[in-house]
């Protein structure tokens, strides 16, 4: 982490509080996982459908 990404965290943890800036940053970060899972998903069941037919 750079001082610049610390001094922005430390503000927007003063402006906002402790609770909320954590939600914010895990929704973001596991957001782009359960994207990632739900494309995972949809294959599968793409594939399990061609191997059944």
């Amino acid at each position: 982490m750079m001082i610049e990404d610390a001094t922005v965290w430390v503000s927007l943890v003063s402006d906002f509080g402790y609770p909320f800036v954590v939600s914010m940053f895990l929704l973001f970060r596991f957001g782009k996982k359960l994207n990632e899972l739900t494309l995972e998903v949809e294959n599968l069941k793409k594939t399990g459908h061609k191997k059944r037919s």
